[in-house]
């Protein structure tokens, strides 16, 4: 890896290190940039399972041609492992056509797995997905194959390019009819990017997590304690609903470049008397359409574990879609094996994280 030093072989993809306070410039050239590259975030996340963060390009001639945050965890037994949440970011605006996704994926196992020895595991985003032709026959190709060790992701797309009455005509009667109450019920929806209406999640969520008993990564003043170097977030956005000035619902989103993800939804009990929740999905279904978003991604189902959830979400109109959750580089020896059953380990011994949940 260089720091920012060229190497030699100018025709070969290499990772570049880059200053956490260039993030954001370049993220913000990926259409595929969400909240779990977003560095405030990935920070927050890291502080919470004792892993250090790089901030990488993958450039070559000088050019970038990728882009990720590395979550390394340190294993005192086995082999360090790196992590790319949510990446790496590959569909740069500019670039006009799909990445070179094999070349990327070399790249970065060359640096994590190979010179540094490391296990690498990734996980692109659903925009990813949907955008990039064969994307997973790619990252095959590429040396990755799916993590057996962890879940699918199951989940339901709505594509919010259509028109309003198209998706409101997908929308299932029962769904439909429960939007029209709360259209009538008097509520305001306020939705911004600025830490103060992401704080006015706090609350709401985490009496949600008191009577749910669930579990999550993001306990309770997580949003509120979010700072960003402008004041705003780059991607998370919170639409609040509020009855005669009290809120009573909220709903924490995600929007990047070509796609948006539901990450965190709560109601009070005045809230889910007059149907709040539905006034603020769709809220931000039509917030997605005027942005020009093509793909709302519902933010995972789960119908043995969590049947009501995936039945209100099922009758939004939107298409199921089921992906490997995670994908790992192949090989990695003896100390590979120890460290992959390390990592099995850990994550039996963990609360499973609900559809909730911010993943």
């Amino acid at each position: 890896m260089t720091q920012g030093n060229r190497m030699d072989d100018r025709n070969a993809d290499k990772v570049v290190v880059i200053g956490p306070e260039r993030w954001l410039e370049h993220a913000r050239r990926f259409s595929d940039f969400t909240h779990l590259q977003e560095s405030v975030f990935a920070t927050a996340m890291a502080d919470r399972t004792r892993s250090e963060l790089e901030h990488v390009v993958i450039e070559r001639s000088g050019m970038m041609r990728a882009a990720a945050i590395v979550r390394i965890h340190h294993v005192p037994i086995g082999r360090d492992i790196a992590y790319i949440n949510g990446g790496p970011l590959m569909l740069l605006k500019e670039a006009g056509s799909s990445p070179p996704v094999e070349d990327i994926l070399a790249a970065l196992r060359s640096e994590y797995q190979v010179r540094r020895g490391c296990l690498l595991y990734i996980q692109p985003t659903i925009t990813s997905f949907m955008e990039i032709d064969d994307l997973q026959g790619q990252i095959l190709a590429g040396g990755f194959e799916p993590d057996a060790s962890r879940r699918r992701y199951r989940t339901i797309l709505i594509r919010t390019d259509a028109s309003i009455e198209v998706m409101r005509q997908s929308l299932h009667g029962k769904w439909r009819n429960s939007l029209k109450k709360a259209e009538s019920s008097g509520l305001e929806i306020e939705d911004d990017d600025s830490p103060e209406m992401l704080a006015r999640v706090d609350p709401l969520f985490s009496d949600l997590v008191q009577q749910k008993s669930f579990k999550t990564l993001m306990p309770s003043g997580t949003f509120t304690s979010l700072q960003w170097s402008d004041g705003r977030s780059p991607v998370l956005r919170a639409a609040v609903a509020s009855l005669e000035g009290t809120d009573v619902a909220c709903l924490l989103y995600g929007m990047h470049g070509l796609g948006a993800i539901y990450l965190v939804g709560a109601s009070g009990a005045d809230g889910r008397r007059i149907n709040a929740s539905y006034l603020l999905q769709w809220h931000v279904i039509r917030r997605c359409h005027d942005a020009g978003v093509r793909w709302y991604d519902l933010g995972g189902i789960d119908t043995d574990d969590n049947p009501d959830v995936y039945r209100f979400k099922d009758r939004m109109g939107g298409k199921k879609v089921e992906l490997p959750g995670q994908w790992r580089a192949m090989g990695g020896g003896v100390r590979g094996l120890l460290t992959r059953s390390l990592v099995r380990l850990h994550l039996r011994r963990n609360a499973r994280i609900t559809g909730r949940s911010i993943r």
